[in-house]
């Protein structure tokens, strides 16, 4: 289940913030993702509308910016990047390349991933018009870039999980 799913504190700021944004800018997007009831504090916020207020800037939590504004990467000289997707190979490579030693009931288990990514993209992105998970692309691209992914592969899997509905 996603993240932004569920009753958080953050719900009603959240919701007040995208009701504040569409009073002051009625002919946005927004304005098309009105559902039957108005924005309710005290429910859940939608999934799109949740991507709308990533992507806008509407929510300024720690969990939703991006890695290249929330550490500013580029202001450190780093020797050596982890990926969480490889971390056990990583970190084995860090030791050895540093000719460092460890036990290896310490270090992270190799395991695989028992994700199934292009069920995570076609089930919960697919119900997303392509322009607003365009609309992410900006506000996540130097993540992409920094960390060796691309936003045009994901693309891909969504449209793919699209077209077989």
């Amino acid at each position: 289940m996603p993240a932004h799913v569920g009753n958080f504190g953050w719900v009603k700021g959240l919701n007040n913030r995208l009701r504040n944004y569409q009073d002051l800018n009625p002919t946005d997007k927004v304005s098309e993702l009105k559902e039957e009831r108005e924005l309710d504090a005290k429910q859940p916020v939608p999934f799109r509308k949740f991507l709308f207020a990533v992507s806008k800037h509407l929510m300024e939590n720690e969990h939703w910016l991006s890695f290249n504004r929330l550490c500013l990467p580029c202001q450190v000289d780093y020797d050596f990047i982890a990926h969480t997707d490889t971390l056990a190979s990583d970190v084995r490579l860090f030791l050895k390349k540093n000719n460092m030693t460890a036990n290896e009931d310490v270090l992270p288990a190799q395991l695989p991933r028992n994700a199934n990514e292009d069920n995570v993209f076609s089930d919960i992105y697919s119900q997303v018009p392509t322009e607003e998970i365009l609309s992410l692309r900006e506000t996540f691209q130097e993540d992409f870039n920094m960390f060796g992914y691309s936003f045009e592969q994901d693309l891909a899997k969504i449209l793919t999980g699209k077209a077989m509905g």
